[in-house]
């Protein structure tokens, strides 16, 4: 885990210690910096997702994906962490990714959910390879070195020492091509989540 990452994390998990954080603290100010709006099919379907590259992006640049949380979209959650991940990571060169889950849900693995994402599988592994492919394609960023910081629904569980239960342990498992790290906030762990992962790892 980069340091430049680890630190920006860290001061948002300290924001988002008391529970709520997110939707009743004031907002932010907003990043100055533009956001490009794009889009990429997976299984059929049309994804989104805003994308922040430094000016002159170098080839070889990594990429920092954050994933948001129930009931919200890659700008949302944009606009609720404000500019202090894209000031860190335009200092080291990283492309910050903004997906939007269906309906403001991803399918993080539960067996037992009601949302769209999960009733209908919603392929979100496929979707973050997606959205690789697409950036390495257009701003030739580094394939090996892939970062994850999600809240709640977007975040995944730890189990074991490895991320399980969301798409964090899933992308690792089916994507040994791609060296990815990750941290949680507002994530939960066990139930029916644990017991899917646990699964999953004795069939990989």
């Amino acid at each position: 885990m980069p340091r430049w990452l680890s630190v920006t994390v860290a001061a948002v998990l300290g924001l988002t210690s008391v529970g709520g954080w997110f939707f009743y603290s004031p907002m932010p100010a907003a990043s100055p910096a533009a956001a490009d709006s794009r889009t990429v099919m997976v299984g059929g379907r049309e994804r989104s997702f805003l994308v922040v590259a430094p000016p002159a992006v170098q080839a070889g640049a990594p990429v920092l994906i954050v994933l948001h949380g129930s009931l919200m979209d890659g700008g949302k959650m944009r606009g609720m962490l404000g500019p202090r991940f894209e000031r860190l990571a335009r200092q080291h060169g990283a492309v910050v990714v903004y997906p939007s889950g269906i309906e403001g849900h991803f399918n993080d693995g539960r067996l037992v959910a009601s949302y769209s994402a999960r009733t209908l599988n919603i392929d979100d592994v496929g979707f973050m390879r997606a959205i690789v492919g697409a950036l390495a394609a257009s701003n030739a960023v580094d394939r090996t070195r892939v970062f994850a910081f999600g809240y709640s629904n977007g975040g995944a569980p730890r189990l074991g020492g490895i991320r399980s239960g969301g798409r964090h342990h899933r992308r690792q498992c089916q994507r040994p091509d791609t060296r990815q790290h990750g941290l949680d906030a507002g994530a939960c762990s066990g139930g029916d989540q644990g017991r899917a992962a646990r699964r999953h790892r004795r069939s990989d």
